[in-house]
């Protein structure tokens, strides 16, 4: 076989392997063969966090890579229930209009309440501000391919630390949330997995991610900035408490807050 001939075979197998976009209900799931049956009977293989979160009778849409002996779907997002969506879309909508309107670039101190917003959880759950309505709230930004250790893996590390701490304190009111940088690659499922190797009790604490539009405008609130470059997103850091009431009490700066700090601010709420 010709060099010429060969590279026209393997242009045409990159093409037949591309990814395509599809939306479909998932009737069935098997945890240890890692797959979904689909409506249109097809079977498919996925990652181990969709698979745990299983979206049994949802409707998914996902990129689909041709596979042998089974085709993969991945970047799934659910598409279903039609009510979340529509939640989603109106409170979403409400945060990036109050985003835009801000004279003060849309940073919110201490003082200030929290902004409306409507995230996907690892259990591709909707959650909105009045989810946490009632509980004080400690929240921070991360994103799952960050590989600096001081910052987003730490990050992570003591917010489940601080859990931990709230949960033995017998701070059982206590809530926690990480917000990604990276909403196209953390999907629920990615997030799923991230939290669950890393030790995460995902009743009191939440992996939010959603559209980029949303999470753009949340880092606009909180005065968190990005830039894409060398292949990772660099970032300023913030952590933040919460009131029951929704109201901003405590922010520190960068990456250097501990669980000790916070453990105590939410002692005297």
């Amino acid at each position: 076989m010709n060099k010429c001939l060969s590279l026209i075979l393997l242009a045409l197998a990159a093409l037949s392997a591309r990814a395509e976009q599809i939306t479909a209900k998932v009737t069935a799931v098997d945890d240890d063969a890692l797959t979904f049956v689909l409506d249109d009977g097809r079977e498919v293989k996925v990652s181990r966090g969709d698979a745990r979160i299983g979206y049994v009778g949802r409707t998914i849409t996902g990129q689909l890579t041709p596979g042998d002996p089974l085709p993969t779907l991945s970047e799934i997002w659910p598409v279903s229930p039609v009510g979340d969506l529509r939640e989603l879309i109106a409170i979403d909508g409400e945060l990036i209009a109050d985003t835009e309107a801000c004279e003060h670039g849309g940073f919110r101190a201490v003082g200030e309440p929290l902004p409306p917003f409507a995230l996907w959880n690892q259990d591709a759950e909707l959650v909105t501000t009045k989810s946490f309505e009632g509980h004080p709230l400690v929240l921070s930004f991360i994103f799952t391919r960050c590989k600096m250790a001081t910052m987003c893996p730490a990050t992570t590390a003591k917010m489940i630390a601080l859990q931990r701490q709230a949960a033995e304190a017998g701070l059982d009111d206590a809530r926690f949330a990480l917000i990604t940088f990276d909403p196209e690659y953390d999907t629920p499922g990615v997030f799923n997995e991230y939290g669950t190797q890393r030790g995460a009790n995902f009743a009191t604490l939440s992996f939010l991610t959603g559209p980029k539009s949303a999470t753009d405008a949340l880092m606009r609130q909180f005065g968190i900035l990005t830039i894409r470059e060398d292949g990772t997103i660099n970032h300023t850091a913030a952590t933040l408490l919460i009131g029951p009431d929704g109201t901003i009490l405590y922010r520190s700066e960068g990456p250097g807050w501990t669980a000790a700090e916070f453990l105590e601010k939410l002692k005297a709420e």
